[in-house]
């Protein structure tokens, strides 16, 4: 099989141009979230349903626009877009995200109305690592929507004692830094 050879640099150029231009659009470009069916984590299904009323969350009428890659997880941009027409009758009551893979899971929690006008809030985040962030919309009509977007986290935001679940392993690192065993401090850890 012979691969045919662009007939000059010039047209060689193009289609490497073409082909970068499509890698950035499709790789950098924050894009709005896909409505697709999605399951919360266990983690989150207590505030879930406590916060906007239960976990049978419908899929749809909630974009999420975040970066696809963070280059750092100290300030992520991420707006939402609810689709409603924000009347007397028919408006978003609450908004929530969240990030099960933080300390706390809970991202952002906004109450609004149909005096707000536009279903859409716009804000930056913290995430601790790649993960998926969850987003929950609750309509006047008592409606659960929802929708998930996956967010690759170069350089996390939170601190790595976090994540540790084992006491032997902070109490080393900290005898490492400090030179003295750590001062317990029950839940600490």
């Amino acid at each position: 099989m012979t691969l045919a050879r662009p007939s000059s640099r010039r047209s060689f150029l193009g289609t490497v141009g073409a082909g970068a231009g499509s890698f950035a659009l499709i790789h950098v470009i924050p894009r709005p979230a896909k409505g697709e069916a999605f399951e919360f984590p266990k983690k989150l299904h207590s505030i879930i349903e406590e916060r906007i009323g239960g976990i049978d969350v419908n899929v749809g009428r909630i974009a999420l626009d975040m970066p696809v890659i963070a280059e750092t997880g100290l300030s992520v941009p991420i707006a939402f877009d609810i689709d409603s027409p924000m009347t007397e009758n028919d408006y978003v009551e609450r908004i929530m995200a969240f990030a099960p893979g933080n300390p706390e899971p809970i991202l952002a929690d906004y109450l609004i109305g149909p005096r707000a006008g536009l279903a859409a809030v716009s804000s930056r985040i913290r995430l601790a690592r790649t993960q998926t962030v969850f987003a929950a919309a609750r309509m006047s009509d008592g409606s659960r929507w929802g929708t998930s977007f996956n967010v690759e986290v170069t350089l996390g935001a939170c601190a790595e004692i976090i994540f540790d679940a084992d006491d032997k392993k902070h109490n080393e690192r900290h005898i490492r830094r400090f030179g003295v065993p750590a001062p317990y401090v029950p839940g600490a850890h």
